[in-house]
């Protein structure tokens, strides 16, 4: 039986759990009523620092969304709510591949700038920026940390870190959830959903098990002009997690947790004005593509008077494949290991301290049929120690160092086709390795002082780090054909930042500020010249780049059931100096960095109220999300994307155990170019679109 019949199954034997619900329901429906509305924000625990504390008590640029908060505004990923981080944008090409920029530090080129983490399973590839898709349901809380994090999450978190916390399994208790969607899109057909949890307990205190499982299936709405095909970009997702939580004693916690990915996709939503989807390198194909991943990992924790350990085991493989005038196969696997310790009850003193290994390869075949694949492997074999120590000055300031030392050795193997044999009839295959190594030390600062309970302020200087990226084989053996030396690639990044911040709890606690200010200075962005045109690129630095801006975040309860939130930021996020290639100017001094918006604004208001003495609840979300211009470097031509204007509604009823739900996505049927677009002749508003507007109905059980 597939997945989605399982899950639909699961879904359909808890709906009568709606239908047929007794009176003693609908009195437990009113006592949840009369305890939801708002009275005061709560306080959100976070584990930034690798330890728990107050999101409002972390002295360093935080945001956290709780995962019933993403469940009650619909979410399905990560691009429907991260905007509301300060700082940070995101962009979803519906491919199953995502791009998350923090504080104006982006590239498209090289290894991501921002670290990514499933529970602790790091996520991330080799010369790639992009991170994989996860879906939202069932989380504890995700997090978003801004700015360098070298110290503790290492090299690829330059411009900060994502952590995607999934629930534990919960002992002595039965649980269960279904959620189930099913919408329409403007020019599109229908969109429908299953998702269902269930915690089952297997042994008082000491065993319990969970199990998550999802499908969406989403029906395209970009037509294929040349082919005549219609709502080609569809895509379907499926996904499975499992966890097994084991507490032999109360001091010692294992978690072990499997989960798999599967996204079929038609094609992605790259699409023009007239809403088609046009391929610009290969006319009337659609390069289907089919994204998968699985991953197991093995959290152990054992907790004594005086100090935490934690041991992280975690493996993850990855695969897309995608076929049309091209066949491109492109693969990942991680192996990663992390052992810390953490002290408690040392007095003024709390240290933080590990080692980390991680093993990560990452594979690209291209094959234009009848010719043989050409292939891309590269391997990276990297390790870390480090260390934080906290030292609390007086009972209202802490002082922070903290230091991280990184060595990275990375391998690449490449084949090329070299020429023809015509005595054979076979082309000629040539491989080119060489190898490279990367180490850094990398420090951080920090003072936290507490006026009063209610305030904290913070200073902040940390330095990030992101390895060099690795000349393709393909270019070393064409300069080498032609007499000329490219280098084997781009030397690494890093990044100083420095940044003063604000945290404060006000009015009773119904109004929540938090403000940091903040200067990057970041060295040897990498990017790609041309140096032959048409004929031979090159991976390059294109020097220092100047970052500096502003975040704002304000949570408000002015009334019982109403809560307020407004986000926002400005990054004048700047190349420092001009590089050149034989097309013309490739990155201007002044420039804006790519891909980041000068602007980001995103607001919402969701209120709840109980509906007379019926035991019932009405919910209300909206929620709205303005980003700037982004634009996009290809060699010497820099395209611009539009202003992007986006809305949410939400509207439902809710009894103890249900809710019923309807909403409306993209609001304002937004459909202008997120980044920048195409750079050949007649593809100039070829570029990344958002669905449609997006109208549905929803319904969710518990038990």
């Amino acid at each position: 039986m597939s997945l989605r019949k399982t899950v639909l199954l699961t879904a359909l034997a808890a709906l009568p759990l709606a239908v047929s619900m007794p009176a003693a329901l609908a009195e437990e429906g009113a006592e949840a009523a009369e305890s939801r509305p708002v009275t005061s924000l709560e306080e959100v625990i976070v584990t930034a620092l690798r330890r728990e504390q107050s999101l409002l008590q972390a002295p360093l640029a935080v945001s956290a969304f709780d995962g019933d908060f993403l469940e009650d505004i619909g979410a399905h990923q990560l691009a429907d709510f991260l905007l509301g981080a300060p700082g940070t944008t995101i962009v979803d090409t519906g491919t199953g591949d995502t791009q998350i920029y923090i504080r104006g530090m982006s590239s498209f080129y090289g290894d991501g700038a921002v670290g990514y983490y499933l529970d602790e399973v790091p996520f991330g590839f080799l010369g790639l920026s992009h991170v994989p898709d996860v879906r939202t349901f069932d989380l504890d809380r995700i997090e978003v940390l801004r700015g360098p994090q070298g110290t503790l999450y290492g090299a690829s978190s330059l411009g900060g870190t994502v952590r995607i916390i999934t629930n534990d399994p919960v002992f002595n208790e039965f649980q269960g959830k279904v959620d189930v969607f099913g919408s329409g899109s403007r020019g599109g057909g229908d969109n429908y959903g299953v998702k269902a949890a269930v915690n089952v307990p297997l042994l008082d205190d000491r065993l319990a098990m969970r199990l998550v499982a999802t499908t969406e299936t989403y029906d395209g709405w970009l037509n294929e002009p040349l082919s005549g095909e219609e709502k080609v970009n569809d895509r379907e997702v499926e996904t499975l997690r499992a966890k097994l939580r084991f507490a032999p004693t109360e001091n010692v916690n294992l978690v072990l947790g499997i989960a798999s990915y599967d996204n079929a996709i038609g094609a992605s939503n790259d699409g023009d004005d007239e809403g088609n989807y046009r391929n610009a390198f290969a006319p009337g194909a659609l390069n289907a593509a089919d994204q998968e991943y699985e991953l197991a990992s093995a959290i152990l924790t054992i907790s004594t008077q005086w100090f935490d350990i934690v041991s992280s085991t975690s493996w993850f493989d990855f695969e897309q494949s995608s076929g049309g005038v091209i066949d491109v196969v492109r693969t990942a696997d991680t192996i990663a290991q992390e052992l810390r310790v953490s002290t408690n009850d040392l007095g003024p003193w709390h240290v933080t301290a590990g080692v980390y290994y991680r093993d990560l390869s990452t594979a690209f075949a291209f094959e234009v049929p009848p010719f043989p694949p050409s292939t891309q492997d590269t391997t990276g074999e990297s390790w870390a120690v480090f260390s934080e120590v906290t030292y609390s000055i007086t009972d209202t300031l802490d002082a922070t160092v903290g230091l991280r030392y990184f060595d990275d050795t990375r391998d690449r193997s490449d084949t090329v086709i070299a020429g023809f044999d015509f005595t054979t009839f076979m082309p000629i295959i040539e491989t080119v390795e060489f190898e490279e190594k990367y180490s850094t030390t990398n420090p951080k600062f920090n003072l936290g002082w507490r006026p009063n309970e209610n305030w904290l302020i913070y200073a902040n200087a940390a330095k990030g780090f992101r390895s060099g990226f690795l000349q393709p084989g393909i270019s070393l053996f064409i300069a080498e054909q032609v007499g000329l030396d490219i280098g084997n690639g781009a030397e690494p990044e890093k990044a100083w930042s420095y940044e003063i911040g604000a945290k404060a709890r006000l009015a009773d606690g119904r109004l929540v500020i938090e403000t940091a200010a903040y200067l990057i200075d970041w060295d040897n962005l990498q990017t790609v010249i041309s140096v032959i045109p048409a004929a031979l690129g090159a991976i390059t630095n294109a020097g220092k780049v100047k970052a500096k801006g502003i975040d704002l975040g304000i949570t408000a309860a002015p009334v019982e059931g109403l809560e307020l939130t407004l986000s926002g930021s400005y990054s004048d996020s700047k190349y420092g100096e001009t590089v050149t290639d034989v097309g013309g100017i490739v990155v201007a001094d002044g420039q804006r960095v790519q891909l980041f918006p000068e602007w980001t604004v995103s607001a919402s208001a969701s209120y709840r109220r109980s509906l007379g003495t019926s035991g019932l609840q009405g919910t209300a979300y909206l929620r709205m999300d303005h980003t700037t211009e982004r634009s996009l470097n290809f060699g010497s031509v820099t395209t611009e994307g539009d202003k992007i204007s986006q809305g949410s509604a939400r509207v439902g009823v809710e009894g103890g155990h249900w809710g019923v739900y309807a909403f409306v996505d993209n609001l304002f049927d937004e459909d202008g170019k997120v980044t920048g677009g195409g750079i050949r002749p007649g593809f100039e508003d070829l570029a990344t679109r958002l669905r449609p507007r997006t109208v549905g109905l929803n319904l969710r059980l518990s038990f």
